[in-house]
């Protein structure tokens, strides 16, 4: 897309692109209301409001994001999804469009194409990082993350790919969709015609040592994944389970059988994403906010401020949350500590607000 418009409506979409990639939001929602329409950014976790469209320029404004977003403007009342980049920006986004009742909803998820992959960057802590690189030099294995979405999964998936060699390794990806494309390593996009078994079954053919599937949504493809690291491959994926240890009953509900599940898996985790807070502005909880909330654990914990110059309402960023058990290790899921007690430890440090530490 070229940034360099004359239509007032498209350069409205450009100043807010280039302001979501200023604030280092994660997604962009335009959302028609009766009488106008909400654009909001999600930043640090939260969606805040950027800019209020007036009715007046509501349906020419909303024609235009559709067709810039490359839409199909002679589509109405059905779901579509696309992708378009800004070479300007180097964003990749994908794009989601629903109709709703004021008018058709879109949603953008930004990709900033300069971000860097590193687990020694990504917040984690250092006994979490040194149990995952021990799994990936085992060299097969099956290493499963769990989370919901918006968890940091991906990330945590696209980190561990870049702590591996792939000069000497032949990496492949299967994924759906591809959010991120890397040098050296091939990636493989599910589609209707494309499933994840089918893929996995030909990846096989291609000399791989390390697999990385985007999940694990079947028995099928459960399956191919324990049978590819049964054969001395590595194998990332992610899972639905609610926390590490769910993982092997998870594996069993799929069909795996609980040999296999002892002999291949070499790591689970479970993860959320928490708000950092501000160390300059964040205060000290009092004793009415710990009544009121029925709070009962115990120490000095911080709650977020509204903000000062350095933070955006009272919030730095994000840090994630991780829940581990190293399977190579004997009764390794003994000594597991829980995501809200690693959350109540991080609030402890000051890192997080209490409140949050909570929901977990």
């Amino acid at each position: 897309m070229n940034l360099e418009f004359q239509n007032p409506y498209a350069s409205l979409f450009q100043d807010l692109m280039v302001q979501a990639k200023n604030q280092r939001a994660s997604d962009v929602h335009i959302q028609p209301e009766r009488d106008g329409v909400l654009i909001r950014f999600r930043v640090n976790g939260e969606l805040v409001p950027f800019k209020w469209i007036a009715d007046t320029h509501k349906i020419s404004f909303l024609q235009e994001a559709k067709q810039l977003s490359q839409c199909s403007i002679g589509i109405s009342g059905r779901a579509q999804d696309t992708r378009f980049s800004i070479s300007e920006l180097r964003l990749d986004i994908r794009v989601n469009l629903i109709p709703s009742l004021f008018g058709e909803k879109l949603v953008f998820r930004l990709l900033d194409q300069t971000r860097k992959f590193d687990l020694d960057s990504i917040g984690l802590e250092v006994t979490v990082k040194k149990a995952l690189e021990k799994a990936l030099n085992y060299g097969d294995g099956v290493c499963l993350l769990t989370g919901p979405t918006g968890s940091g999964k991906t990330t945590l998936l696209y980190s561990a790919l870049a702590a591996l060699d792939c000069q000497a390794l032949n990496i492949v990806t299967i994924e759906d969709p591809i959010e991120y494309t890397f040098k050296g390593i091939t990636q493989v996009q599910v589609s209707q015609k494309l499933s994840f078994g089918d893929s996995l079954r030909a990846m096989m053919r291609q000399d791989p040592d390390v697999i990385l599937v985007g999940e694990v949504r079947d028995r099928e493809t459960a399956e191919l994944c324990f049978q590819a690291a049964s054969t001395g491959h590595l194998v990332l994926s992610t899972l639905h389970a609610n926390n590490s240890k769910e993982v092997v009953r998870r594996l069993q509900g799929l069909g795996i059988e609980t040999d296999a599940i002892h002999s291949c898996l070499r790591f689970s985790s479970a993860q959320r994403l928490l708000s950092k807070i501000c160390s300059h502005c964040s205060k000290l909880m009092d004793d009415e906010f710990m009544k009121k909330n029925k709070i009962e654990v115990y120490g000095s914990f911080k709650r977020r401020s509204q903000g000062c110059e350095h933070c955006e309402r009272g919030l730095t960023g994000m840090l994630p949350i991780v829940e581990y058990i190293d399977w190579t290790e004997e009764g390794g899921e003994k000594n597991l500590t829980t995501l809200k007690e690693l959350a109540i430890q991080k609030a402890l440090k000051g890192e997080v607000d209490i409140a949050d530490a909570l929901t977990i």
